[in-house]
């Protein structure tokens, strides 16, 4: 077909499709607004390239910390001003991904789920933060992790639906709640769910 009866067909659709002009002009101006978006700065949460599994800022935005694949994890947090890396936290090789990274209210703990069932808590008053300990989530997988507001618990969304509560600083459990039938939940839908049958203290 020559370009006319192409130029023919393309005006026919958009007459017999009227009512679509308006989504395709506001879809044609976000793209264009979308590419004229150019980023602050780049940083690599990963030495090799590979996927970031969480990022969080802190809580007075100076800065952003993530967590990455294996081979090895990665914990890194970077400010958020220029990207410069001010902590650069290498998991154990017998550890595997990081799947969640969240910090406490208070800027006291900092956790992060590992993929193959550990909860890793740090103290993020020293600095750089130290590991005050890992606990084993007695679970094949962990996929997210989120701190109550005061603080004083912190939650993880593991597999088999299960959601584990651990009470803070001493990492004692509070409870297990079969939360959800599937795998992989995030820890605030999990809580939702159970909103009436299990409170933050």
């Amino acid at each position: 077909m020559h370009a006319g009866g192409l130029f023919l067909n393309l005006i026919i659709l958009l007459i017999m499709n009227i009512k679509t002009l308006p989504t395709l002009l506001a879809m044609s101006i976000c793209i264009s607004g979308l590419m004229a978006q150019a980023p602050v700065w780049v940083q690599s949460a990963h030495p090799m390239g590979l996927q970031v599994n969480g990022a969080i800022f802190n809580g007075d935005g100076q800065s952003i910390i993530t967590g990455t694949n294996c081979h090895p994890a990665k914990i890194r947090r970077f400010n958020t001003s220029d990207g410069t890396m001010s902590w650069d936290y290498t998991v154990s090789t017998t550890l595997e991904c990081m799947m969640g990274v969240a910090l406490s209210s208070n800027n006291q703990f900092f956790a992060t789920a590992e993929e193959t069932g550990n909860l890793m808590l740090f103290d993020y008053t020293q600095n750089p933060p130290t590991l005050a300990q890992t606990i084993d989530l007695n679970t094949s997988y962990a996929f997210s992790v989120d701190f109550a507001p005061n603080s004083t618990q912190v939650a993880v969304g593991c597999s088999n639906g299960k959601l584990k509560v651990y009470n803070l600083p001493a990492g004692t459990e509070a409870w297990t709640v079969a939360a959800h039938t599937s795998l992989g939940n995030r820890c605030g839908l999990l809580q939702q769910q159970h909103i009436d049958r299990h409170r933050w203290k």
